[in-house]
């Protein structure tokens, strides 16, 4: 019998993210096979965390990692260290009662989140700025006191921050605040992925560069009677990795029952034969494989025009951001490149190298 349905505990289509609260992810059968064989044995835990802080340090290219359970375990543990600070057991020991320690947290917010009550687990203090509001450096540097041990920002929107130029602009401003020249250097990465340096080597924003979007939903675009697309428009882009509907209209044709159109329904994988068996793959299998068998820079491939969360786009969160971050990490004003205001709109965006982005 299913464990939900013995326990009565209703299950849900996660449309959202990796979010703590529904379970974070659903895990894969090679993930489970090592929880399963490590759970056979004992071991020392603060020695398994150093030694698996270290390998996922390792693969994620940081300086440190440490295995937590949930957002709100991971804030807590941060909190802890950022009024602590020094290794010592006896301050640590103290917590949740830090009165005697700086702490005092800025935290800028778009709206109510739980962060609040993790810090306020660990026995900081919350100190809310501008909360729903815009906020400004004053704002920020009004609530600093001797009693600050760190600025916290959350970013509600999960979507948003998989924008590089809205995760630029937070970075800049960590910048400016802190003077810590790790934040302007990865404000420049996130430009730079902007500006073609990610797998297909394409911009992310129409107009620019050699290589950039082609196709998205623009209304502008698709009723002006000009083939090529309205520049200076920034789309989501990349669903960042497979996107399903890769799997379900190009690799793959899976579509649900349709009674009240007559249509029974079809689940049958394209992927070339020798690829898996000869067998007939159901759609969770194919995307596995493909996950397997395509080039990592393939992966960021999408079906322009039917993928809506990679084709769209809205000002304040692709568009605004990729011209002031921009802006704000240029050294001056630079003129455009000879031949840059001659150029007109292509007769046929099928010839434009973003039409077909390669590597």
């Amino acid at each position: 019998m299913d464990i939900y349905k013995k326990l009565k505990v209703k299950t849900y289509i996660n449309a959202w993210d990796a979010v703590s609260a529904y379970g974070s992810s659903r895990m894969e059968e090679e993930t489970l096979l090592a929880m399963r064989e490590a759970a056979t044995r004992f071991v020392h835990i603060e020695e398994l965390q150093k030694a698996v802080g270290r390998e996922i340090a390792k693969m994620t290219d940081n300086e440190a990692a440490y295995v937590v359970a949930g957002t709100a375990a991971g804030m807590l543990m941060a909190s802890a260290v950022c009024m602590v600070r020094h290794p010592e057991p006896e301050l640590f020991a103290m917590l949740p009662d830090a009165s005697e320690l700086r702490n005092e947290f800025i935290l800028l917010r778009e709206r109510k989140t739980s962060v609040g009550y993790a810090i306020k687990a660990a026995g900081g203090k919350v100190i809310d700025v501008a909360f729903g509001q815009h906020v400004t450096l004053e704002d920020v540097e009004r609530a600093i006191t001797p009693k600050t041990c760190a600025i916290v920002y959350c970013d509600t929107q999960v979507l948003s921050m998989r924008c590089p130029p809205l995760r630029a602009l937070t970075l800049l401003a960590a910048y400016a605040y802190s003077g810590e020249k790790s934040f302007l250097d990865a404000a420049y990465l996130c430009n730079d992925f902007h500006n073609g340096a990610n797998p297909n080597g394409t911009t992310m924003t129409s107009g620019l560069g050699y290589r950039c979007p082609v196709r998205f939903l623009d209304f502008t675009s698709y009723a002006d009677g000009i083939a090529e697309f309205v520049p200076g428009i920034t789309p989501y882009r990349n669903t960042y990795g497979i996107a399903r509907d890769d799997v379900r209209l190009a690799h793959g044709l899976y579509y649900g029952k349709r009674p009240e159109a007559g249509f029974a329904g079809i689940s049958k994988s394209l992927l070339p034969l020798s690829l898996r068996g000869g067998r007939e793959l159901a759609e969770d299998e194919s995307a596995k494989l493909l996950s397997r068998a395509w080039p990592i820079w393939r992966r960021w491939a999408n079906v322009e025009l039917y993928s809506v969360a990679a084709s769209e786009y809205t000002v304040w969160e692709t568009i605004a951001p990729a011209a002031a971050a921009t802006g704000l990490l240029l050294d001056r004003a630079y003129p455009p490149e000879p031949g840059a205001k001659e150029r007109v709109p292509a007769a046929d965006i099928t010839q434009l190298p973003g039409y077909a982005p390669l590597p």
